[in-house]
C-alpha cells in the first residue's frame, strides 16, 4: 500500500468556506466540512491524495455525492440539501399566500408583461427567419441600383441586364450570377376546362436552384429551365391543375401560349422573400426582347443575384463598383438624366432592409417598425419589474420582524438574499406559466392580424422551453436583487424592539426614480401611439390631386383591347358609368419611366410618362390649372401634344405653370426604331400622388400613344354599385375575350399601402395600453400600501376635522408630482424619436404641442383616477377603526 507525503487532509480552496458561510450557518459550514475531512482519509491513506482533493471540492459545492447512480438516480446536492431549499419553498409559498393582494398584483403585471414580451418577442424572430435557411446565405447578395436623378436619389431593386453577367466576368469574387424578372400582370392559365388568371410568376435563369433552398419534388432542375416556355410549378399549383394525375411533361396554356411543365418543387417557404406559384425560364422572355436590348446599360428591368467566394469581402467589392458604373454606364445614362452606383445587400437583409426600394417584388417587412415592436417588449417586460420592485421594497416593512427572528435565530445575510430572490423567482414561474397559457391561446389571433403563420411549440422549437426558463430565471432575479438585499440588511435589535424602519434616502429615491422611470415609458408609448395614428390617418385622407373614389380598372384584353374606343362607349352606356378612358399608367399602378428631350437645349430629363386618351384628365378627376387639357376638337393633340404636372414645371426651370406653355418636347416613341413624337405643351395638371405617399412626386409627362394603351378605368355611381358592376359585367362577357373581368378599386390599391402603418399603429396602441395598465397596476398598490401605512394618521387627521378632500390630498400629492416629473421627462424624448421617424416620410400632417399636451394631460387624468380610487376608500373610512389599527 502506498504512503501519502502527509497525513494532513486535504484543504479546500478559501472560497469554498466563504461560499458556505455566505449560503448556510457558520456553526453548520463547519459539520458539512468535518464530514468530508472523515469520509476520505482512507482515500488519503491509500495515496490518492489528488482524487481526494478534487472529489472533496465537487462534494463541499454540492455537485457529486458518495453513492453511485445505480443506488440512487437523483438526489439534491448536498448543500443544497443542507440549505433546506423544501424550507425555502414552504415559507414562500406561505409568504404568496399570506400577502395575497401584493402577489396578486405582481403575478398580474408580471403575466401581462411576460405575455406581451412573448408575442412580440415570437414576432420579431419569425422576422429575422427571412432566407437563414439557404445552403450558403452569407455569400448570397442581390445587386440593387442607387440612382441619382434631378429629383433625388432613390433606392431601386431593378437593374439592367448587363449587370449579372459583367460582374462575373470582372470580379473573381463573384462566384455566380442569378437574373430574374417579374411575370408583371396576371396571366391565364388553361388546362381543360380549368381556367384562372395567376399573378405569381417569375422568369428565372437555371442557377435559381444554386442560390437558393427550394425543395424539388419532380422532375430534374438542372434542365428544367433551359427551354423556352419551360415552366416550374409549385405543388400547390400541381393540385390546383392536376389534382389526380401526373403533371410532369404537361402543357398549361398561359395566355394561349403552351408552357411544359418541367419540374414540380415544394412551395417556398414562408421565410423566403421571393413569393411565386410558378417560374417559368428565363429564355421565354429573352425571346420577347429584342437583343439589342439585353445588352443595356440604362433600361432597368431585372432582379439580379450574385453568389461571392466564400473567402470574398463583400465591402471590398462594394467598394469597386462606383468604378464599375463610370467605365460601363455613365456615357449612356447620363444622356438620359440620370446615373446611378450599384450597391449589394445580403440576401438576409432583403426583408428588413427594403421597405425604401422602389419596384420590389419581395416580401418585405420594416426594420425600423420591428426594431420598434422589439423596444416596447421590452419597455413592457421593464415596467411590470418595475412594479414588483417598488412593491416589494415599499411592503418591506411588513416583513422586517420576519427577518429579525430569521437573524437572532442564527441565519445569516446570504440566507435571507437566497430566501427572497427563490420568492421573486417563485412568482415569476407562476407568472411565466400563465404567461404561456395566455400566448399559446393568443397566438392565432396575431396570425391571423399579421397574415403569418407564426408556432409556439416546445416540440417543434426546443431551443423556445430554454429560453421562456432563462427569460423567468432573468426575470425573477432582476425584479427581486434590490428587495432582497434591502430587506436583508434590517437590524434584528431595531426591528425587534418595534422601532420604525429607517428611511435611506437612496431607497426613497430609488423608489420614486422606479415610478418616473415607468411612466416616462408610458407617456413616450403614448405620444408614439398618438403621432403614427395621426400619420396613418393623414396618408389615408390627403388631397392625391385626382379623386381616387369609385374608379375601377381592369386591363384591356382580346376584342376590348383591340377596340379600346368602341368598348368604351358600350361601357359609357350604363347607367351606373359616369366616364371612362383607357392607357398606360393611373395612380396606384405600373407607370412607365422614360425620358423626355427638352428641344430648345436637347436635355434629356428623366420622367414618368403617362400614355392616355382625350378622356383621362376628366375621369379621374384631375385638375387643370394652366392651359387645357386634351380635346378631340384640336386634331393635332393626338400626335404634337403634352401636358406636364407642376413637378416638371419646376425641373425644367419655367417660373410658372403659364410659362411652360407652347414648350416643345420630343418623346422616343416605343417602336422598332425609336422615332421622336415631336409636340409642345398644351396644359398643366395639378401635381397628383400616382404613387405611395412614402414618395415625393415625381416629374410627370402625359401624352397621347393609343398603340400602349393596356388597361381601362371607369368612374362609376356610389348608387345601386352591385347593379353597376354586374352590368360591366355583362358588357365585358358579350366579347367574348376569353378572359374573367379582372377588375380593382383605385382607392383600394392605395389602401394597401399604408396597411404596415395602420398595423404598427394597431400593435402599438394595443401594447401601450397594456403598458399603462401595468403602471397603473403597480401605482395602484403602492398607493394602496401608502394609505394603509398612513391609517393612523388618517384617522387622527379626520378626528381633527379634516375633510375627505384634504386627505386624498394628502396621499395624491406625492404620486402627482411623479407624473408630472415623467411628463417633463418622457415628452422631449417621444419628441426626438417620433420626429426622426416621421421624417422617413416626405409628407406628413403637422406635429404640434397639443399632441403632447393631450397627451400629459391623458396620463395625469389615468394617474389620478388610479390614486383616486384608493384615495377615497381611505379617507372615508370609519376613524375609529383607523384609530385601531396596530
Amino acid at each position: 500500500m502506498k504512503k501519502h507525503h502527509s497525513s494532513r487532509p486535504p484543504q479546500p480552496p478559501k472560497w469554498i468556506e466563504k461560499f458556505l458561510t455566505w449560503l448556510c450557518d457558520p456553526y453548520l459550514v463547519e459539520g458539512i466540512l468535518g464530514d468530508l475531512y472523515e469520509k476520505y482519509e482512507t482515500r488519503i491513506e491509500e495515496g490518492n491524495h489528488v482524487k481526494a482533493r478534487f472529489r472533496y471540492v465537487l462534494e463541499a459545492i454540492g455537485f457529486a455525492r458518495p453513492f453511485t447512480w445505480k443506488k440512487k438516480l437523483f438526489s439534491f446536492p448536498l448543500i443544497f440539501q443542507r440549505a433546506m431549499l423544501s424550507n425555502y419553498l414552504k415559507v414562500a409559498i406561505r409568504s404568496l399566500y399570506r400577502y395575497k393582494g401584493h402577489s396578486i398584483t405582481n403575478i398580474l403585471g408580471l403575466t401581462v408583461g411576460i405575455t406581451g414580451c412573448l408575442l412580440i418577442g415570437l414576432f420579431v424572430m419569425d422576422e429575422w427567419k427571412f432566407d437563414t435557411s439557404h445552403p450558403d446565405a452569407d455569400q448570397l447578395y442581390r445587386v440593387y441600383d442607387e440612382v441619382s436623378r434631378n429629383s433625388g436619389i432613390s433606392h431601386v431593386a431593378l437593374t439592367p441586364p448587363m449587370f449579372g453577367p459583367t460582374m462575373k466576368a470582372d470580379y473573381p469574387e463573384v462566384e455566380e450570377s442569378l437574373q430574374m424578372m417579374n411575370v408583371y400582370g396576371k396571366k391565364l392559365f388553361e388546362v381543360g376546362d380549368k381556367q384562372y388568371l395567376e399573378n405569381k410568376g417569375i422568369y428565372v435563369e437555371p442557377q435559381m436552384f444554386d442560390f437558393f433552398d427550394l425543395k424539388v419534388l419532380e422532375g430534374d432542375v438542372s434542365t428544367a429551365l433551359l427551354e423556352p416556355n419551360a415552366l416550374i410549378l409549385t405543388e400547390t399549383m400541381k393540385e390546383k391543375y392536376f389534382p389526380e394525375g401526373e403533371a410532369l411533361g404537361k402543357t398549361i396554356k398561359i395566355d394561349g401560349k403552351d408552357a411544359k411543365i418541367t419540374a414540380i418543387i415544394a412551395d417556398p417557404g414562408s421565410h423566403f422573400h421571393l413569393n411565386f406559384d410558378y417560374l417559368l425560364s428565363f429564355e421565354t422572355v429573352k425571346r420577347l426582347i429584342q437583343p439589342e436590348r439585353m445588352q443595356s446599360w440604362v433600361w432597368q428591368q431585372f432582379y439580379t443575384y450574385i453568389k461571392l467566394t466564400p473567402d470574398a469581402d463583400p465591402v471590398a467589392l462594394a467598394a469597386k463598383f462606383p468604378a464599375f458604373a463610370e467605365r460601363y454606364a455613365y456615357e449612356y445614362t447620363q444622356e438620359y438624366g440620370f446615373t446611378y452606383t450599384p450597391q449589394i445587400q445580403s440576401v438576409k437583409d432583403i426583408h428588413l432592409n427594403s421597405s425604401d426600394f422602389t419596384w420590389d417584388i419581395a416580401e418585405r417587412g420594416n426594420g425600423t417598425y420591428v426594431m420598434g415592436l422589439s423596444i416596447i417588449g421590452i419597455f413592457l417586460l421593464v415596467i411590470a419589474c418595475i412594479n414588483f420592485v417598488n412593491l416589494s421594497t415599499a411592503r418591506a416593512e411588513r416583513r422586517a420582524k420576519e427577518v429579525g427572528v430569521r437573524k437572532v435565530a442564527g441565519a445569516i445575510r446570504g440566507q435571507i438574499v437566497f430566501q427572497f430572490l427563490g420568492e421573486s423567482i417563485l412568482l415569476s414561474l407562476i407568472s411565466t406559466i400563465l404567461a404561456v397559457g395566455l400566448t399559446m391561446g393568443l397566438i392565432p389571433v396575431l396570425n391571423q392580424f399579421t397574415g403569418k403563420e407564426m408556432v409556439f411549440s416546445f416540440i417543434e422549437q426546443p431551443g423556445l422551453l430554454l429560453a421562456i426558463l432563462t427569460m423567468t430565471i432573468i426575470v425573477g432575479v432582476f425584479a427581486g436583487v434590490y428587495p432582497a438585499l434591502f430587506i436583508s440588511r434590517f437590524k434584528p435589535v431595531r426591528v425587534l424592539k418595534g422601532s420604525k424602519m429607517p428611511g435611506n434616502v437612496f431607497d426613497i429615491f430609488f423608489r420614486k426614480g422606479l415610478v418616473i422611470i415607468q411612466f416616462s415609458l408610458s407617456i413616450l408609448l403614448i405620444i408614439a401611439t398618438i403621432i403614427i395614428y395621426n400619420q396613418v390617418t393623414f396618408l389615408n385622407n390627403k388631397d392625391l390631386g385626382f379623386d381616387k373614389e369609385y374608379v375601377l380598372t381592369f386591363p384591356m384584353k382580346g376584342k376590348v383591347d383591340q377596340a379600346p374606343e368602341q368598348a368604351k362607349s358600350e361601357f359609357l352606356k350604363l347607367p351606373g358609368v359616369i366616364s371612362g378612358t383607357f392607357g398606360y399608367g393611373f395612380p396606384g399602378d405600373i407607370v412607365a419611366g422614360d425620358n423626355i428631350i427638352l428641344a430648345k437645349n436637347d436635355q434629356r430629363m428623366s420622367s414618368n410618362v403617362f400614355i392616355i386618351e382625350h378622356d383621362y384628365i376628366k375621369t379621374m378627376g384631375m385638375e387643370i390649372i394652366a392651359g387645357r387639357d386634351f380635346s378631340r376638337d384640336f386634331s393635332t393633340d393626338e400626335n404634337e401634344a403634352f401636358i406636364i404636372n407642376e413637378t416638371a414645371v419646376r425641373e425644367m426651370g419655367f417660373e410658372s405653370s403659364e410659362a411652360a406653355l407652347g414648350t416643345e418636347l420630343h418623346w422616343p416613341m416605343w417602336n422598332h426604331n425609336q422615332e421622336l413624337k415631336k409636340g409642345r405643351i398644351i396644359g398643366v395638371v395639378k401635381d397628383f400622388h400616382y404613387k405611395s405617399l412614402h414618395e415625393e412626386v415625381a416629374m410627370a409627362v402625359l401624352h397621347i400613344y393609343p398603340s400602349a394603351a393596356w388597361k381601362m378605368a371607369l368612374r362609376v355611381n356610389s348608387t345601386n354599385l352591385s347593379e353597376t358592376m354586374k352590368g360591366v359585367e355583362e358588357v365585358w362577357d358579350s366579347y367574348q375575350t376569353g378572359y374573367p373581368l379582372d377588375y380593382q378599386f383605385i382607392d383600394s390599391s392605395f389602401d394597401q399601402m399604408y396597411k404596415a402603418e395602420e398595423k404598427l399603429s394597431t400593435l402599438l396602441g394595443i401594447f401601450t395600453l397594456l403598458s399603462i395598465f401595468v403602471a397603473c397596476l403597480g401605482l395602484l398598490g403602492l398607493v394602496a400600501f401608502a394609505a394603509e401605512k398612513r391609517t393612523r394618521e388618517i384617522g387622527i387627521r379626520k378626528v381633527l376635522g379634516a375633510s375627505v378632500l384634504n386627505i386624498i390630498a394628502l396621499i395624491t400629492r406625492d404620486f402627482l408630482v411623479l407624473i408630472l416629473v415623467s411628463i417633463v421627462i418622457g415628452t422631449p424624448l417621444a419628441w426626438y424619436f417620433m420626429s426622426d421617424w416621421l421624417a422617413n416620410f416626405p409628407y406628413t400632417f403637422e406635429l404640434n404641442i397639443w399632441i403632447f399636451i393631450s397627451a400629459g394631460l391623458g396620463i395625469v387624468l389615468i394617474a389620478i383616477l388610479t390614486v383616486g380610487f384608493q384615495a377615497v376608500k381611505a379617507a372615508v373610512a370609519d376613524p375609529v377603526e383607523s384609530l385601531r389599527y396596530e
